[in-house]
Parts: structure tokens; C-alpha cells; sequence
């Protein structure tokens, strides 16, 4: 409807479209399209028709006028239809005068004015404008490419070489085109602020998911393009060393040479810093109960006496364990650390066996 068609005066691209929240209005395909031609949209509640009466009253006007007239013919094709559906709006549009100004519609049109008239680009171009999905975006890596998913064409990866200063890192708004699948847009805004489209295709590669066009190991090399970030940083390098080469910047840095000779002081702004004082800020003690360790553990003459009676062969209910008894509450009121147990039998071991034997020996056993 916007192109130019013979035999009808009506063509051109509107300023302004407004139409229903439909699924095939409100898709990406045609806003994209409609934004790219400088059309503003407008979308009106749901359930409120009177929104575009115009369009409405149209509607009642056709099928009044034209469709009433289809019960009264044989109507065997689209083809034939479509033919019967234009020579009669050619007739309604170029005879019947509107009620409102008492023109026929092709009469009023032919006042439009030149800067009214917005002439719509080639079916190519259009065709052209219409981008599957809205740009989206998509982080230039290392090797300055980028990789971008369409649904039924899978996952490629593409180059940005030919972005003049794209940097890695940077961000680039990727679309894509329905009747150029699997090649992409990328949308980069020059330093001038215009967004400049450039067609991406994607990298082919062999069987083993290598890039074709890549540098085959140890036989060739190439280079990854030097973006304006790397070669500005490159400048800067060789001119804070005052050499004439990046070889000679690594071997400067590799020899611990300061840059600029030494001159500058890389922390002049830390010593003229002036800190200021702050005031002393009352807090809250925290209250911590710090955990029990294996080591912090005390073991009570119950379960000391016996393991050292046992193991120094004392008799249950002698004297010997008696005074072992005595000595072991004297010593650890508190109980005995697990790590003392070794060291205190070993000690009572050789007082009260001695004890035991010098007893044994006076009652002749």
C-alpha cells in the first residue's frame, strides 16, 4: 500500500500508523521495518474500535459497496477477485464524493503537497529493512568476533574487522534479516553518531569446528587487527619508555626500567592527600563464645583413676588406688588434660609399684 502502483494516485509512507494491539502489527518483523521508514506507531486500547472509526467506517463502506455485489456474480479465483476488488475502488475512489469536503477521494488527493508526499523505497530495500528480531547485544572477544543464535540456523560466529574502531570488550547491537539467514546485522554507531548496518557472514568452518580462513599451525600467521585502543596503548608504551619499537617496550619492562625514566611519581597524589581526622565512634562489645577444642578438654578422676589402675596393674580397693585417688584430686582438682594422661601414669606407675613390691616383700610373698 505504501509503493507506487499504476492506475492508482494513492502510494506513499505515512508519518504515523494506528492500529490494534493485533499479533501481526505488534510483531518485530513489521515495527522494525516501520521504524527504519520513519513511521511512528500507536497502539489503542483493546475493545475500543472508535480509536480508528475512519478505518472502521471504511470497512462498512466495502462491504456495503462491493462485497453486497458477490452473491449476485460467480466468483471463481483470488485472481478474479482481487480484479473486481480494484475496478471497484478505482470507480468508488475516482467518482463518489465524500460527504465531508465534496470531493471524490483521487480529487483531494491531488492536493497533497511535496513535503507531505514521503516516497516509499524499492520492494528490495523494504525487504531489506524487515529484521527478524530487535537488536541485540553482543560482546566483541579477543579475536574480534562474535557469536549470535537464530532460531532454525543454530549458533555462528561472526567478524567485526570490518567495524572500523570496534575495541574488544565493546558492546554491538546484532540483528538479523529473514531472507538472509544465516547472515547477521551488526549495528555500530560511528564517531559521529550515526548507526551504520554492516552485513556479517558467518565464519566457515571445516569438520573439525576450524575456521577456514584461519592461519594453519606452525605453517602461517596472522595476526588479530590491531583496534584504535591497541594501537593508541602501543603509542603510549613506546613513548613512556622513549624507545621506537614494542619489542624494545618488553624488554624495557622485562629489565624493571621505570617508565618515563623515573621521573614521575606514581604515588605524588597519595602524599599530598590530606586525610582527614575522624571522630572516635562508641561501639558494642560482641559477645563470642569461642569454640571448645579437642585440646581444651579435662578428663575427672572417674575416668582417669581406672585406666591408670589398669594400666599399671593396681588391685581394685587397694591402698595404692587409693592414693592414687588422693594424689589425682590434689594435682587436677579441675580434671586432668587428655594430652597429662600419659605423663601421670608413667609417674604413678613407678611410685606405687614400688610401693606395692616393698609390700609384698615384708608380707613374704
Amino acid at each position: 500500500a505504501f509503493t507506487k502502483r499504476d492506475g492508482d494516485p494513492f502510494h506513499g509512507v505515512p508519518f504515523m500508523m494506528v492500529w490494534d494491539a493485533g499479533t501481526a502489527n505488534q510483531s518485530n518483523v513489521v515495527k522494525g521495518m516501520l521504524e527504519r521508514l520513519g513511521v511512528k506507531m500507536h497502539t489503542h486500547a483493546v475493545g475500543s474500535p472508535r480509536a480508528k472509526g475512519q478505518v472502521e467506517r471504511t470497512h462498512n463502506l466495502v462491504e456495503c459497496e462491493f462485497e453486497s455485489r458477490l452473491s449476485m456474480c460467480r466468483i471463481d479465483s483470488i485472481e478474479q477477485l482481487n480484479t473486481e476488488a480494484w475496478r471497484w475502488s478505482h470507480m468508488y475512489n475516482g467518482t463518489i464524493k465524500h460527504t465531508r469536503h465534496n470531493h471524490s477521494r483521487f480529487g483531494l488527493w491531488q492536493t497533497i503537497k511535496q513535503e507531505q508526499l514521503r516516497l516509499c523505497p524499492d520492494r528490495e530495500l523494504c525487504k531489506a529493512l524487515l529484521e527478524k528480531v530487535r537488536p541485540i547485544a553482543r560482546t566483541v572477544r579477543g579475536d574480534l568476533t562474535i557469536t549470535f543464535a537464530i532460531a532454525g540456523a543454530g549458533s555462528n560466529t561472526y567478524s567485526v574487522e570490518c567495524i572500523p574502531n570496534v575495541a574488544i570488550g565493546e558492546k554491538v547491537d546484532v540483528t538479523y534479516n529473514p531472507y538472509q539467514v544465516p547472515a547477521v546485522i551488526a549495528i555500530y554507531e560511528d564517531i559521529d553518531g550515526l548507526k551504520v548496518h554492516y552485513d556479517l557472514q558467518p565464519i566457515e568452518k571445516d569438520a573439525a569446528g576450524f575456521d577456514l580462513s584461519a592461519p594453519v599451525f606452525g605453517e602461517s600467521y596472522k595476526p588479530v587487527r590491531d583496534t584504535p585502543v591497541d594501537t593508541t596503548r602501543k603509542e603510549m608504551n613506546r613513548a613512556a619508555y622513549g624507545v621506537e619499537t614494542d619489542l624494545e617496550v618488553k624488554q624495557a619492562r622485562k629489565a624493571r626500567i621505570p617508565a618515563f625514566e623515573g621521573r614521575i611519581d606514581p604515588f605524588a597524589d597519595v602524599k599530598q592527600a590530606v586525610v582527614p581526622d575522624y571522630m572516635e565512634r562508641k561501639g558494642q562489645a560482641l559477645k563470642v563464645t569461642a569454640p571448645t577444642r579437642h585440646t581444651d578438654l579435662k578428663l575427672s578422676y572417674a575416668k582417669v583413676v581406672p585406666m591408670v589402675r589398669d594400666s599399671i596393674g593396681l588391685m581394685t580397693g587397694s591402698d595404692e588406688v587409693k592414693r592414687l585417688t588422693r594424689i589425682f584430686k590434689q594435682r587436677y582438682p579441675e580434671g586432668i588434660p587428655e594430652e597429662a594422661v600419659y605423663d601421670f601414669t608413667k609417674e604413678m606407675d613407678a611410685l606405687l609399684c614400688v610401693n606395692e613390691n616393698l609390700k609384698r616383700v615384708k608380707n613374704g610373698e
